[in-house]
């Protein structure tokens, strides 16, 4: 195991603190401060609820990797313990960031606007560093148990 700061992937067994999905994660803190400001939460509280709610999310990726095994060590679905702190991290720093330069309560147009640049956001990493389109319509269709 050869722990790196980055890597463009991340897996338990190639284990990243920062990974090109991080980005994502970044995005996400400042989208849930948005979030939060535009509902008029105090910055303390915005501050929190957006780790925790963050740190469940990483709760499961470390459930579905090293509890449940549902994703193999050496493949990319699986989660590194220290990504999942790193995630974290970058998460906070995007709510901070957001906090600490917009004291104004974001227009529903910022909302939108933001919300539409996160789903193109998801695309682009969806498309170029997570394998494509094709995983997720694999999935979709095993969920729903067409396979």
């Amino acid at each position: 195991m050869n722990t790196k700061f980055f890597r463009i992937s991340d897996s338990v067994k190639n284990p990243a603190l920062i990974s090109v999905w991080s980005i994502m994660h970044f995005w996400i803190g400042i989208q849930s401060a948005m979030l939060f400001k535009y509902y008029n939460l105090p910055d303390k509280t915005n501050l929190f609820i957006s780790f925790i709610l963050h740190t469940i999310y990483e709760f499961n990726d470390y459930y579905q990797t090293h509890i449940s095994k549902k994703y193999k060590e050496n493949t990319a679905d699986s989660n590194s313990i220290i990504n999942c702190i790193g995630d974290t991290i970058v998460n906070l720093f995007g709510t901070i960031i957001y906090l600490k330069f917009y004291k104004q309560k974001p227009s529903k147009n910022t909302l939108i606007v933001s919300l539409i640049f996160t789903i193109i956001l998801f695309h682009f990493l969806v498309y170029y560093y997570g394998g494509g389109w094709s995983w997720v319509y694999k999935q979709t269709i095993k969920k729903l148990y067409l396979s």
